[in-house]
């Protein structure tokens, strides 16, 4: 699901850059997603988290949109190192 929610992302941007970026960093974003899902309650969050930016493309609201995912990302980064924090501490 996470991999069409981001395909379908990029798709409706219409930047071919933008898919290749994705694409040459999926398998890296599966081996994060892999971890974060890990942490008690990350799904919830980052399904409302996809929720928000699909509301602010729905809306045509780029600026939303924008914020949503940078939102999402910075989260994403945070349990990532919260996660391989666990494991080394």
């Amino acid at each position: 699901a996470d991999d069409r929610f981001h395909d379908q992302l990029c798709a409706i941007a219409g930047n071919p850059y933008l898919t290749e970026v994705l694409k040459s960093v999926r398998h890296l974003l599966r081996d994060v997603a892999a971890l974060v899902v890990r942490l008690s309650g990350s799904m919830h969050v980052a399904a409302a988290q996809h929720r928000r930016v699909a509301e602010a493309v729905v809306a045509g609201d780029g600026e939303a949109a924008a914020a949503a995912m940078a939102d999402h990302v910075r989260y994403s980064a945070e349990a990532l190192r919260r996660m391989i924090a666990a494991r080394h501490g």
